[in-house]
């Protein structure tokens, strides 16, 4: 979480399926990107997949997901990136990319959550430095 960047609003574009497959892969994962996508991970070109990575809402039940080799979700762009590494067969039908805040040099210009991050991990660090390893205040 300490990764994620501010959104560029200004940036956001929807993609197509062609484009998506020709966008950097580091740009993808620096960006808040969400798509609908069918998907088939029982093709992979790797060994075989023994735990799907993918919710997908159950047809029959319509309130329960199930992790299946194949089916259409909505996915982030990492999971995208994950699905492809495995070697999964995925076709995007649509997808809505907002890239993250970045400055001259292409460094984030923001991280909104790494100040607080930091002063949580801290905290910890010294109640566990007080009260010892599993101790109440350690934990919160």
């Amino acid at each position: 979480m300490s990764m994620l960047g501010n959104p560029d609003y200004r940036g956001a574009r929807y993609m197509s399926d062609k484009e998506l497959r020709l966008l950097d892969s580091k740009k993808l994962m620096n960006s808040y990107s969400v798509m609908l996508a069918t998907f088939d991970q029982s093709v992979s070109d790797n060994k075989p997949i023994k735990y799907p990575i993918i919710p997908v809402l159950s047809k029959l039940e319509k309130s329960n997901y199930v992790y299946s080799l194949k089916g259409e979700a909505y996915i982030t762009g990492l999971e995208y990136l994950k699905l492809k590494q495995l070697g999964a067969k995925v076709e995007v039908k649509n997808c809505l990319y907002i890239p993250f805040e970045t400055g001259k040099g292409g460094g984030l210009v923001n991280k909104p959550f790494s100040e607080f991050i930091k002063y949580v991990q801290k905290n910890r660090s010294d109640s566990k430095n007080l009260y010892g390893k599993g101790s109440s205040s350690e934990r919160m």
